[in-house]
């Protein structure tokens, strides 16, 4: 069960993945992930099973904040931001864009 959850949830995430690809200009990763989208969703009832993986389409995460590295963004200095723990302004910038664009936070703030 927390296999299945966890599966759904990292489905759910994909289209934040893929859109930071395809920003990032890797169309290969890009096309993975949209495959991983589609297998998933289909045969893996809405993503709560991973046959991707086993069909040879392996997971890979992707946020903005490497999105912004890729374009040439600084990290900047170290912070350690109280409840999220270390980061750096980059990362926290990416962070939060990428809350906005996941759609599991979207369902949950609703």
């Amino acid at each position: 069960m927390r296999q299945a959850f966890h599966d759904f949830m990292q489905n759910l995430n994909a289209p934040v993945v893929f859109a930071n690809d395809v920003v990032q200009g890797q169309f290969g990763l890009a096309s993975q992930t949209f495959g991983r989208i589609a297998i998933n969703t289909t045969m893996g009832m809405g993503g709560m099973f991973d046959f991707a993986t086993q069909f040879g389409i392996p997971y890979h995460a992707n946020d903005f904040g490497v999105t912004l590295a890729t374009w040439g963004f600084d990290e900047g200095p170290y912070l350690v931001i109280p409840v999220l723990g270390p980061s750096n302004p980059r990362d926290t910038v990416g962070m939060i864009a990428d809350g906005f664009a996941d759609p599991g936070d979207q369902v949950a703030s609703a």
